[in-house]
Formats: structure tokens, C-alpha cells, sequence
């Protein structure tokens, strides 16, 4: 069984490439993959390589850092760009452990973060906690919890970003400018 290369371009899509990688090394058809990725790339080859680890956990990972000249071709300079190569292991035999780079696997006891599950009710990407909500929202929320519910006033409501701001908004478009309706309507024919 050999490493498996992966190599890792701007475009790739880390969640995609971690599923990849992990099935590999799940199912056995590998005992290594190694991701290899180039300049603004190095940070998603990170990204999948930190997911690999959470999701299959147990892994020797090696990480080789480089510098790589790349002749370009708008000018006669060539450029250096920073490369890496990660290889993750799950029998630390394709990994040199006494590298400068080598991560030994992380111990048993909860290191490695639990599978992801669904997410709860209202825990979405924009979700607000509720330290973060409007300080009268805060007041009428703890007069009712008090049983003043009758007293306290509304919630104001927020208006949204771009209201009453040119074209668009709450007020919609290009209506009601140049005059009134009456101005602006065909004259009446006799």
C-alpha cells in the first residue's frame, strides 16, 4: 500500500477534499495520504488536513514546509512561493518521527473533537445569543418574565439597513419623485 497524493489548488473545496481523504484512509485502500499545496492554497491543505485528523483521529502527521522558485511569465524574475506537504499517517511508518515537522497522534481521551451532528434549533450561522440582543428587548423580556408583561412597551423594531437609502429599500424604487401625482398625470381631455 502506497501514500496517496493529493494536491491542493486555490479552487479546491477543503470539506470535499477531507471526505476524500478520510474515506481513504478509513477503508484501508491507504495507509497514508499526503496533501501537497502551493502559496494561498497552504491554508486550505491545512484546513483539510486538520479535519482528516478529527474525523479518522489516531494519525502520525508529518508537515514539510519548502520554498519553490516558479518561473513566471510576465517577467524574466522568477518568484518564490512557499509549498507544504502534509502526510498523515495511520501506521506512522510513511512518516519520519524524528523530523523536525512530526505531530505524534493525539492521545485518547477527548483531543480529538466528536463527529459533527446536526446542529440545534437556532444555532444557524447568523443566530444572536441573547447578550446580544436590543437593551429594550432585554427590559421587556425581563418585566414579562416578571409578570409585567401588560406594562412594558414593545420591542422597537429596526429598520433595515437600507431603508429610505435611494433606490430600494422599504419605500421601493423611484416613486413619488419629480412632484405630485396630480403633476404627473395626463392632462384631462375635454
Amino acid at each position: 500500500m502506497s501514500t496517496t497524493t493529493i494536491k491542493i489548488n486555490k479552487s479546491t473545496k477543503d470539506v470535499a477534499c477531507a471526505k476524500y481523504a478520510a474515506t481513504i484512509l478509513s477503508d484501508g485502500t491507504s495507509k497514508a495520504v499526503t496533501f501537497t499545496a502551493l502559496g494561498n492554497a497552504i491554508g486550505t491543505a491545512v484546513a483539510c488536513a486538520e479535519i482528516v485528523k478529527s474525523r479518522v483521529g489516531n494519525l502520525h502527521q508529518e508537515n514539510i514546509i519548502t520554498s519553490t522558485v516558479l518561473p513566471s511569465s510576465k517577467t524574466t524574475n522568477p518568484r518564490p512561493v512557499a509549498s507544504i506537504s502534509i502526510t498523515l499517517s495511520s501506521d506512522g511508518t510513511s512518516v519520519n518521527t524524528s523530523a523536525p515537522g512530526y505531530q505524534a497522534p493525539a492521545a485518547a481521551s477527548g483531543d480529538i473533537a466528536p463527529p459533527r451532528g446536526p446542529k440545534p434549533a437556532g444555532a444557524g450561522k447568523n443566530a444572536k445569543s441573547a447578550d446580544s440582543a436590543a437593551p429594550a428587548a432585554k427590559k421587556a423580556k425581563k418585566e414579562k418574565e416578571e409578570g409585567n408583561a401588560d406594562d412594558a412597551a414593545p420591542a422597537p423594531r429596526r429598520r433595515s439597513s437600507n431603508a429610505g437609502r435611494g433606490r430600494g429599500g422599504r419605500r421601493g424604487g423611484r416613486r413619488g419623485r419629480g412632484g405630485s401625482a396630480a403633476a404627473n398625470a395626463a392632462p384631462a381631455k375635454e
